[in-house]
């Protein structure tokens, strides 16, 4: 890729401004954030105003509490690492890794933000940010599930769906040979003349994991629920209080729930309760407690809005919940 002219912008000291750029920038070429036979990149402070994110981010869950948090220490301490970016056309620059440190200063108030300037492909701009975001723990299984799984795609030529059986077929051949090779001592794997499987083996190290433990433990979350897995890998709900759901087999009823959750922004003691108070009402998920009758009956009156969306149904409906007061009434004024 020809490199752009990159616009020379204000420069004006935030800390230590020689010292932290050559610090960083070493850092990113040593953990692999930035390509290290690109030794042409230079830290720059740009305005926010030319900066925008990038779709194909590997997290998607933000959680806006640590983003305030950080808005605060960015305002007291300024910036202690600069943004990755790329630059694109209308001479904007695109968020590859640090994108809470890009809306921790717009909270801040701050009009430009110290950043490192690199010519990525998509493929490139995806592995630096998934390495930055593994490197600072900051993603949720399934989002680093996701984006391994678009990296094999696009290295493997296969879709995702070929990706993860080619993935099963590698863990069921390692097993297979592990058995017939158990009186042998050390298993070697693969002995395979399909290049694929050291492509896979190589990408899983590069990130620091073992190809076949993680295959065991994490491609299994594949199988979630797919409103479950959706909500939690496009950002709609945390990874914790979202796998809280998976124990629901009733579609109609976890959906409602999963809905109502990350609409009201239940808690994890909420969901836990909540969860709780369905399997409490025996086997079948459909028949529910009184309690979380009431309870589903007063949800389904707030997402239906019938005052809104049919006033000759609500109208039916508050003759009905007189009725149901003064039925209340009778029972109160017989303690």
């Amino acid at each position: 890729m020809v490199r752009r002219t990159i616009r020379q912008v204000k420069s004006d000291t935030v800390t230590d401004n020689e010292t932290l750029s050559k610090e960083v920038q070493d850092a990113f070429i040593r953990q692999g954030v930035i390509p290290s036979s690109n030794q042409t990149a230079s830290y720059q402070l740009i305005p926010i105003s030319q900066i925008v994110t990038w779709e194909n981010q590997p997290r998607n869950y933000i959680d806006q509490q640590a983003i305030n948090k950080l808005a605060k220490t960015i305002e007291v301490e300024g910036f202690k690492y600069p943004c990755l970016v790329r630059p694109i056309e209308d001479n904007k620059y695109q968020i590859v890794a640090g994108e809470r440190r890009y809306l921790a200063a717009q909270l801040a108030l701050k009009t430009e933000i110290p950043c490192l300037i690199e010519n990525l492909n998509d493929t490139d701009a995806l592995e630096a940010a998934l390495k930055e975001n593994l490197l600072r723990e900051d993603l949720n299984p399934i989002e680093v599930l996701n984006s391994l799984l678009r990296l094999l795609s696009d290295q493997l030529q296969l879709s995702e769906d070929d990706v993860c059986k080619l993935l099963y077929e590698m863990k069921r051949r390692r097993e297979t040979h592990q058995e017939k090779k158990k009186s042998s001592g050390e298993i070697n794997f693969p002995n395979s003349t399909d290049d694929r499987y050291q492509t896979v083996i190589t990408l899983f190290e590069s990130y620091g994991y073992n190809w076949y433990s993680y295959v065991c433990s994490q491609l299994k979350l594949r199988n979630l629920p797919k409103d479950v897995y959706q909500a939690i890998a496009t950002g709609q709900i945390e990874y914790s209080k979202g796998l809280k759901f998976k124990s629901i087999k009733d579609d109609k009823l976890r959906q409602s729930l999963l809905n109502e959750a990350i609409e009201l922004g239940w808690s994890q003691k909420l969901i836990s309760q909540k969860i709780k108070q369905i399997k409490e009402s025996n086997a079948d998920p459909k028949v529910l407690s009184p309690s979380q009758h009431l309870s589903d009956v007063t949800r389904r009156v707030n997402q239906v809005k019938p005052w809104k969306t049919d006033p000759k149904v609500w109208k039916k409906i508050q003759t009905r919940l007189k009725g149901i007061e003064d039925l209340l009434l009778e029972v109160e004024n017989n303690k």
